[in-house]
């Protein structure tokens, strides 16, 4: 039988202030967001664009206390710093469950409207990642990855293109010495 490995950190209030960097991931990695466009991340649809903006917005009302910093939608995944000052009312894990509902259900009214791609089978991961920011350098370091996440997904893709027109080229030059 399978046992999920419990990732949360022994004796730690996640009721607590934070910061927390979360990481949340669509099911199989589904691109369901948008693209990455000359260093920047772009929306299949502004209306995809205002349902995260206002899922932000929705929780920060819903959950008083409850602080995003900067976040970042990437086509499978968001990234986001969030800050919990509820003094113990909130943990981490309810409102990354809210913010997940949220998205979900406006989600599918989306795709009914034509303005998002369908998804395959299940929306999101089951879980998500979490990483209690401990100290203003942590801060900086997770701010940093957010902020950069767009340039370093296009770079990644200009790398696979350059492999693959590499590879395209060594293959012409093999097959133009074998035809010698």
């Amino acid at each position: 039988m399978f046992v999920r490995k419990d990732r949360r950190l022994k004796n730690y209030n996640y009721n607590g202030y934070g910061p927390y960097f979360i990481t949340i991931c669509t099911d199989n990695r589904q691109k369901l967001f948008g693209k990455i466009q000359d260093d920047e991340f772009i929306y299949y649809s502004k209306e995809l664009e205002n349902l995260f903006k206002n899922t932000y917005s929705k929780i920060e009302n819903e959950f008083l206390g409850v602080k995003f910093n900067v976040e970042c939608t990437m086509p499978d995944h968001v990234h986001f710093i969030v800050s919990n000052a509820s003094d113990g009312k909130y943990n981490l894990s309810d409102i990354v469950s809210r913010f997940k509902n949220l998205i979900y259900v406006d989600y599918k009214i989306l795709v009914q409207n034509k303005f998002a791609p369908q998804y395959v089978d299940r929306f999101w991961q089951r879980d998500f990642y979490d990483h209690i920011i401990r100290n203003d350098k942590e801060m900086e370091d997770c701010y940093n990855y957010i902020d950069n996440n767009p340039r370093a997904a296009s770079f990644k893709i200009l790398l696979k293109k350059w492999d693959r027109e590499a590879e395209i080229e060594k293959q012409k030059l093999k097959n133009k010495n074998n035809h010698k």
